[in-house]
């Protein structure tokens, strides 16, 4: 990623790796109307703004495919594991017959 230097409409100066006119702050800020943010408005910001590095591309990116495959991305393997022993041992179930989820005809 290229980035070059401009100058934002509200006089900061700042790297972006796209056409973007704005910085992060003044991009939050139109993201926003003004309310206070939400948590995918940063990292739509720094998109936006062209301001996200390579590393926090990266970290977004591990994120999105986690929650694509509902897996948190901090947890560990053991962890993992474990989550997957208590799920085996004691099975979901359905909540208008009551029986195992796996085997409910509903």
């Amino acid at each position: 990623m290229s980035t070059v230097v401009k100058t934002c409409e509200c006089g900061a100066e700042f790297n972006t790796t796209n056409d973007s006119n704005m910085c992060y702050d003044c991009t939050l800020a139109s993201v926003t109307g003004g309310a206070s943010p939400e948590e995918g408005d940063f990292n739509t910001a720094k998109i936006i703004s062209g301001t996200i590095t390579r590393q926090e591309r990266g970290w977004l990116q591990e994120d999105l495919e986690g929650v694509e495959v509902q897996e948190d991305p901090l947890q560990t393997e053991a962890e993992h594991e474990e989550e997957e022993f208590w799920n085996d041992y004691y099975p979901e179930y359905c909540s208008s017959c009551g029986a195992p989820a796996n085997s409910c005809s509903c």
